[in-house]
C-alpha cells in the first residue's frame, strides 16, 4: 500500500469538513450580514500555506540528516527537495481539520453572563427593637 492510498481518506474527509463548516459559516454570514466565512478561508489558506513551508524546510533537513527515510516502493516519486509530496498531506490534514473542529465562529451558544445573586431585606427579630 502507498503512503497516497492511505492519505486520500483522511484527506477527503479534512476537505468535507472544512467545506461543511465554510457552508455553516456562509449561511450564518447570509443571516447576519457578516463576512466570517470569507475570513475563515482566507485564514485557513494563509496556515496552510505557512505550514506546508515549515513543513518542506523541517522534514528536508531531517531527512538530509538522516533522521527519517521512506520507502521508495510506497512513494510516487514527485519530491520537493528531498520531501516527498506524500509527506505533505499530514500538514495539509492538519490545517484543514483543525479550524473545522474548533473555529471561534463555530455556533455555540456563550455562556450566560455571571449574575449576582439576589438580595434580600434583612429579617427583624420579634421584640428586637431597631
Amino acid at each position: 500500500m502507498t503512503y497516497t492510498l492511505i492519505s486520500l481518506p483522511f484527506l477527503a474527509i479534512a476537505l468535507g469538513l472544512t467545506v461543511y463548516r465554510w457552508r455553516t459559516l456562509a449561511a450564518a454570514d447570509r443571516r447576519q450580514g457578516t463576512r466570517i466565512a470569507r475570513r475563515y478561508l482566507q485564514v485557513v489558506s494563509v496556515v496552510s500555506v505557512i505550514v506546508l513551508v515549515l513543513t518542506a524546510i523541517f522534514d528536508n533537513i531531517m531527512i538530509i540528516a538522516g533522521l527519517v527515510d521512506y520507502g521508495t516502493t510506497q512513494r510516487l516519486g514527485i519530491h520537493i527537495g528531498a520531501v516527498p509530496i506524500e509527506d505533505f498531506f499530514y500538514s495539509l490534514f492538519v490545517t484543514l481539520v483543525v479550524p473545522a473542529l474548533f473555529h471561534p465562529g463555530a455556533s455555540r451558544s456563550a455562556p450566560p453572563a455571571p449574575t449576582a445573586p439576589p438580595t434580600t431585606p434583612p429579617t427583624q427579630r420579634k421584640g428586637h427593637r431597631s
